[in-house]
């Protein structure tokens, strides 16, 4: 397929995404008209061309690929608005609708079910397809009283709500649990080292030094994220250097994260549920669970971002807004909050620029929704006059940490299978969440959905195309929990549809979350074996499992056999799990720096020596020095326990 599109040199994957959001903004615009002819010529202009590309996609793809995701729902989105104007005798009474309605939520627990008893059966092309036609064909077809029924209900105030204040605060708990039995599971890996060795540093001599723990002395200055390893450095010197200690932090700002998301969710929706759905998200999401229990910045770098989103939709979400509006001074001090948390999260990540980004955007888009608001046009001038001096200073000065940046040869398009990777249907959430967005026909998307959308893709499309880093799930956090938030609200408003309030309130709410929980969550909880609806803890983990390295055992094996003075080879050596002082370590270069001469040269320096090597970090190695190691070295240890590799020469 890809031998079809030349145009301007892009990526067949970004045409791809270009095509899918003019249609789907197309047919959004086409279902709002007041004509009922419009939206059924629009939906039959594109339908040909929608049909060959999904002809070519079940021709060529034995699994739906997630570039083939938004196509594919622009495809049905024309289906179904054809089917809805080409047969009105169709349009279901409310409970015709909701007997269809359930009959296929039905179907979708089953293939939940099946994908839960079967992890790596994954949905065809062609059955995966006919289902999102069939959830564009219900969503389409939901009658407009039953829409303006529900979208007419007011919330009820939190304090009749209880019983979802006190569930929400069962999760957190539930998920501390979770979090506090990961503290210590594992040695410290990878870049924990950073934060242990300068928390280390900070605390011998005040000054922010990564620590040698063989030789007593202090090595480079590490001052990146200091504010987070000033934390780390006050939770050892209450409670000595130990994992759990040192990640006491993060499990500290990502509990904070997990009470600030139904603060957040419930601010924006005013509906408790919506704050119920969003927090078990979080609870259960393995990123979040990690970055609580990984003594690295990134629990405190997504409160703060979170925090900034919050304050920035508190300045531009009311309706009625104006400059010299009554509320005008108090969402200008809002936005000022929001710029200061932006500037704190950039300051622990440089990521946290992006913010700026996607506020530029949503200030943008709310100008061009609502040209003649006065006050959106004095933000979209002070955001382009702020764009413009602070690249001008940089021009003069340099400051701005763009070295993240770059243009892809390769865009990692992976981030698109972050978004809903963990759920068990695959993009069920973002199908839900797009059908409910451009079909039920709202006359005005909230302010926080706009909000959400704008940092999402503005976001996404740095990531993909431009971020100057390999692609991980972590980073993808800037616009998953916003997402989130939004697939949260679309499944409650959902359940509202198939079973109002007048109905058995408490039937509703109880079914609406075992079904949530059957078909989007994979939860764990350290001790419960894994099965068909539970998965393995991250405390449960093995080693081999989440790639990580037993320092302690592996450094026991080499300090017990090694003789005395021994010279010792490592990549990235971890001196705080080696304890014998007389070895003489020697630390490899990175970066496949290191070439066979300068290998056999560090040998012939010692008759005899040891080489410890990380099984998951040999892309370092030149595949030439990885090779001699293989020929010429003896492997004396290779425990799949430690997945670390110890030879002998």
């Amino acid at each position: 397929m890809k031998e079809l599109v030349n145009f301007m040199s892009l990526p067949w994957w970004t045409l791809q995404w270009i095509s899918a959001i003019v249609l789907l903004f197309a047919m959004y615009r086409a279902t709002r008209s007041q004509s009922e002819r419009f939206p059924f010529f629009t939906a039959l202009a594109f339908f040909p061309g929608l049909t060959l590309y999904e002809a070519l996609i079940l021709w060529h793809e034995p699994l739906l690929q997630s570039q083939h995701f938004l196509l594919t729902v622009a495809w049905a989105a024309c289906i179904a608005q054809i089917v809805f104007s080409a047969k009105p005798e169709w349009r279901f009474s409310v409970k015709q609708w909701r007997w269809f309605a359930a009959v296929l939520l039905c179907i979708t627990a089953v293939l939940a079910g099946v994908i839960r008893f079967f992890p790596t059966l994954f949905l065809t092309s062609s059955l995966f397809v006919l289902f999102i036609v069939l959830w564009m064909l219900i969503l389409r077809f939901v009658p407009l009283n039953m829409l303006e029924h529900v979208a007419g209900e007011t919330p009820k105030p939190l304090r009749q709500q209880w019983y979802w204040v006190i569930a929400i605060g069962i999760i957190i708990l539930c998920a501390g649990w979770v979090r506090i039995a990961s503290l210590n599971a594992f040695p410290f890996q990878n870049d924990e080292f950073f934060h242990l060795e300068t928390a280390k540093g900070y605390v011998e001599t005040g000054r922010y030094v990564q620590w040698n723990f063989l030789t007593q002395q202090p090595q480079e200055v590490y001052t990146r994220a200091w504010p987070y390893t000033w934390q780390v450095a006050q939770s050892a010197k209450f409670f000595g250097f130990s994992e759990w200690s040192l990640r006491l932090p993060a499990l500290v700002w990502g509990m904070l994260f997990l009470i600030l998301v139904p603060f957040v969710a419930y601010s924006w929706t005013r509906r408790a549920s919506v704050a119920f759905t969003a927090t078990l998200i979080a609870a259960f999401d393995p990123s979040l669970i990690w970055s609580s229990s990984y003594t690295r910045m990134y629990s405190m770098f997504w409160t703060l971002s979170l925090f900034t989103v919050w304050c920035f939709w508190k300045a531009v979400h009311e309706k009625e807004i104006s400059v010299k509006s009554q509320h005008s001074a108090q969402r200008w001090v809002w936005l000022f909050v929001s710029g200061v948390a932006a500037c704190a999260s950039a300051f622990i990540h440089e990521a946290g620029l992006l913010l700026f980004a996607g506020m530029g955007v949503t200030i943008v888009v709310l100008w061009l929704r609502e040209p003649k608001n006065r006050y959106y046009r004095v933000l979209t001038f002070c955001f382009c006059a702020g764009v413009v001096a602070v690249f001008t200073a940089h021009v003069i000065h340099p400051f701005l940490p763009l070295g993240f940046i770059t243009l892809r040869q390769h865009p990692a398009f992976s981030y698109m299978d972050y978004l809903f990777g963990e759920f068990l249907l695959p993009w069920f959430a973002l199908l839900i969440t797009v059908a409910f967005l451009f079909f039920t026909r709202a006359k005005r998307l909230p302010y926080w959905v706009i909000i959400a959308s704008s940092f999402g893709i503005s976001l996404t499309g740095y990531f993909v195309y431009f971020a100057n880093r390999y692609a991980v799930r972590k980073y993808s956090f800037f616009f998953i929990m916003p997402v989130f938030i939004v697939f949260a609200y679309a499944w409650e408003q959902y359940m509202q549809y198939l079973f109002p309030q007048s109905a058995k309130p408490w039937l509703r709410r109880t079914l609406s979350i075992l079904l949530f929980v059957w078909l989007a969550i994979p939860l764990s909880f350290p001790g419960i074996p894994e099965s068909f609806l539970f998965t393995t803890a991250r405390a449960d983990k093995s080693y081999t499992e989440i790639e990580y390295y037993n320092y302690p055992v592996a450094y026991a094996y080499l300090e017990e056999h090694a003789e005395p003075n021994a010279t010792v080879l490592m990549l990235s050596p971890q001196t705080y799990y080696l304890h014998r002082t007389d070895l003489h370590i020697q630390r490899l270069p990175l970066e496949r720096a290191l070439t066979v001469e300068e290998l056999k040269s560090m040998l012939a320096a010692s008759h005899s020596g040891w080489m410890v090597l990380p099984k998951y970090k040999q892309y370092h190695l030149n595949p030439a020095v990885k090779n001699y190691i293989q020929k010429h070295l003896r492997l004396v240890n290779d425990d799949p326990n430690t997945n670390m590799l110890i030879y002998q020469w």
